[in-house]
């Protein structure tokens, strides 16, 4: 403990010194640990001068940033920067599950397709024209190069209209960089023709998540053809699909749309994490649903419309029964308490998480709600937000429920 403690004391030392500090100390000495927490407290602390230097003297072969929520857009941009203008050793990058925004992705794709990266490439922060270090000065490469083999890239990437294209290029030329998405974000305005193109450079195996969130897709031929490019990716685990217009009505149209989601559905047999919400699709959730062909963990079906028999449906099904995350804001559940414990039960030996916001409980159903969140034993967080509870009500289900964390913001009058 005391050794850990030093070391970590060692590293906060280390980087508030000046970036040309570390360009003296010979990193292969140390070991990986150990340079992966000096990046780490450089990013964590915003260190800019000192992870600039950092990453262009860096010994490795491998940069593993996966998951670290704050490697965000401008140090993304500084990274791909570093990596377009200093020489290195590095054959792989990992930012996975980094938020990189529009802006870092753009500027991983202009890294593979030798345009310069420059301040216009970030916002809200000077990072790429400052002082030069000398270790840039001394490692700095001919540009436009090429590199021989390619870095591969392992990434999250955001595509909008302006960059969807330059990825899509970007993807297809590897003679500097390999880019692998691992989690794709499609936002609202690109072509389908271009989305498509898009999700045809993604690789089966990398492939793990898709959002399409605001995409538009009630209309016919786009469900369509994303649909199809979707089918490949067989090792999804994560869809978002929300937002999307979907409603459900007695015609033609209404059921080829839900036909088209449940076959996408049903094929991805390692998915995960289903989001719907935002669709008003009643009893459709059950031709979707009934589709599944995994064991989901993560569900999210607010505003969709739910019926009573639709919860009942749902709580047949196989493939809802080990949730771990659910969401069923905007339903009007007050009115469908008896299903809606039935469905929720099913998942009492694996629930975490359970949201409710914005359903009209009252005062009535604090004990009925009390009892079913009782046999949640795993449950750590339930969120009541925007009900019509009293503060008293709220002070029982403290009370009731001590060992849950509970959320409840309470409705805003209209004026």
């Amino acid at each position: 403990m005391a050794f850990t403690s030093l070391v970590k004391l060692s590293i906060s030392t280390i980087i508030h010194q000046h970036g040309s500090f570390v360009e003296k100390c010979e990193l292969r000495a140390l070991p990986e640990s150990l340079l992966r927490e000096l990046v780490l407290s450089a990013i964590l602390r915003s260190r800019i001068l000192f992870l600039r230097s950092l990453i262009t003297i860096w010994p490795s072969q491998r940069l593993i940033l996966r998951d670290v929520v704050e490697f965000d857009e401008p140090k993304a941009v500084l990274l791909a920067h570093c990596l377009q203008r200093a020489s290195n050793h590095l054959k792989l990058v990992d930012i996975r599950g980094c938020k990189i925004s529009p802006l870092g992705t753009t500027a991983f794709c202009k890294l593979a397709m030798n345009l310069p990266i420059s301040d216009n490439d970030v916002s809200g922060m000077k990072i790429l024209d400052m002082q030069t270090t000398s270790a840039i000065q001394q490692n700095t490469t001919a540009f436009p190069r090429q590199r021989s083999p390619p870095i591969v890239i392992l990434f999250d990437g955001v595509f909008h209209h302006n960059n969807c294209y330059l990825a899509v290029q970007a993807c297809r030329n590897r003679s500097i960089v390999d880019l692998k998405i691992s989690h794709a974000t499609i936002m609202a305005g690109i072509e389908r023709n271009l989305i498509v193109a898009l999700m045809d450079c993604l690789e089966s195996e990398v492939a793990s998540g898709l959002d399409f969130t605001l995409n538009e897709l009630s209309f016919a031929p786009r469900l369509k053809a994303i649909a199809q490019a979707i089918l490949p990716l067989t090792n999804l685990t994560e869809l978002n699909l929300s937002y999307n217009n979907f409603c459900y009505r007695e015609s033609n149209l209404s059921n080829v749309l839900l036909n088209h989601l449940a076959n996408i559905c049903s094929k991805l047999t390692k998915l995960k994490k289903l989001d719907l919400s935002g669709n008003y699709i009643k009893a459709g959730v059950s031709i979707v649903l009934r589709a599944v062909n995994s064991s989901l963990t993560h569900l999210n079906l607010s505003g969709c419309g739910l019926k009573g028999n639709t919860l009942f449906e749902m709580s047949s099904s196989k493939s809802l029964v080990h949730l771990q995350h659910l969401i069923l804001n905007g339903n009007g559940l007050a009115r469908k308490f008896d299903p809606l414990s039935t469905f929720i039960l099913k998942s009492a030996r694996t629930l975490e998480y359970l949201s409710i916001d914005e359903n009209s409980f009252e005062t009535l159903h604090v004990t009925p709600l009390c009892h079913m969140v009782k046999q949640l034993p795993f449950l750590k967080t339930l969120s009541l937000c925007f009900n019509e509870f009293s503060l008293k009500d709220m002070l029982m289900f403290m009370k009731t429920l001590p060992e849950t964390r509970i959320i409840y913001k309470p409705r805003i009058p209209s004026s």
